[in-house]
Formats: structure tokens, C-alpha cells, sequence
């Protein structure tokens, strides 16, 4: 079992999702994950296997440049959905063509069909 380490940070404001996707980046697969401690503004980034100055210090420097409004890959694109989704709220006689392609899309990756995008 690896060893797991822990560094503990104060920290304002967290995007928990950003902050360990930017860590990722960082520190790679020796990152085991990032817990946040609302009442005390606490940030825990669990680290497995040994930690060195290098990685501390490259630690340090992500959690202090984080900027919790910012949003990590997966929840832009769940907002960009959501936003398409309501986009098409509306009724049938009212949509477009760029509608219906949209619709097309949403369906075929609701089903895992990937398809290209228009004008790539």
C-alpha cells in the first residue's frame, strides 16, 4: 500500500474540482486527491508516496494561485450543456437547424456516438 502525505493549506474560497485538476497537472498520479474543510477554510491535498521539496513548493504555488471561480474541464462543459439544453426548451416549430444538429449532438453523446464537430 502506497504511503500516503498530506499538506495542509489555509485557503479563502475552493473550487474543489479546479484545484484538483490543476494539481493534477502538477504532481501527476502521485496526487490522491484534495479535501477542503469548510468551517475552518482548510485545504488537504493527499499526496501518495514520498514528497519532495520540489513537489511542496509546486504544491504551494498552485493552491495559492487558485482561483475558485474559475471552472475545471468537466464542469464547463456540464454548464455548456446545461446552457444548450435550455436553449432548446422551446417549441419544435421555433427551432432551427443549428437547433436540431445541436439535438442530434446532445442524443449521440447521451449514447457514446462521438461525432465531428461542424466546420472541423
Amino acid at each position: 500500500m502506497d504511503k500516503i502525505v498530506d499538506l495542509e493549506f489555509e485557503r479563502g474560497a475552493v473550487n474543489v474540482e479546479r484545484l484538483h485538476h490543476d494539481l493534477r497537472g502538477v504532481v501527476g498520479e502521485a496526487l490522491a486527491g484534495v479535501s477542503v474543510d469548510g468551517e475552518t477554510g482548510r485545504v488537504r491535498v493527499h499526496l501518495r508516496g514520498e514528497l519532495t521539496t520540489g513537489m511542496k513548493d509546486q504544491i504551494a504555488a498552485a493552491v495559492a494561485a487558485h482561483d475558485a471561480k474559475r471552472l475545471a474541464p468537466g464542469q464547463q462543459a456540464r454548464q455548456d450543456r446545461a446552457a444548450l439544453i435550455a436553449a432548446l426548451s422551446k417549441p419544435w416549430t421555433d427551432w432551427s437547424d443549428r437547433d436540431r444538429d445541436d439535438l442530434l449532438r446532445l442524443l449521440a453523446e447521451s449514447v457514446g456516438i462521438v461525432l465531428p464537430e461542424a466546420g472541423g
